[in-house]
């Protein structure tokens, strides 16, 4: 902290309560008028994006998460497929054994 912003502090711990008060609702009201322009430019850039035919629309998270899941089962399928096929062709094969005297 700079050393204003602590002297700022102590003179506030100073001041009678109802003066603390006045302060918390002063900086509590910038405080909600900051994060009311923050989400309204928010939100500007958002219905312009919109609005503008120029922008690609982009998937929301829900099919993000459906296609990878949809990718992930396919090649576990093709994966577990692959590994039947192999044991089952080693299972499949004979062996011959030739015991010789």
């Amino acid at each position: 902290m700079s050393k204003s912003l602590k002297d700022f502090i102590r003179e506030l711990r100073r001041l009678d309560e109802s003066a603390k008060k006045r302060w918390l609702v002063g900086l509590s009201a910038v405080s909600i008028i900051l994060v009311i322009i923050i989400w309204a430019m928010y939100l500007n850039a958002t219905i312009r994006a919109v609005n503008d035919p120029t922008v690609i629309p982009q998937p929301s998270a829900w099919d993000i998460f459906k296609t990878g899941f949809q990718v992930l089962s396919e090649r576990t399928e093709v994966g577990l497929a692959n590994s039947y096929l192999f044991f089952y062709n080693k299972a499949a094969t004979g062996k011959t054994f030739t015991i010789e005297k």
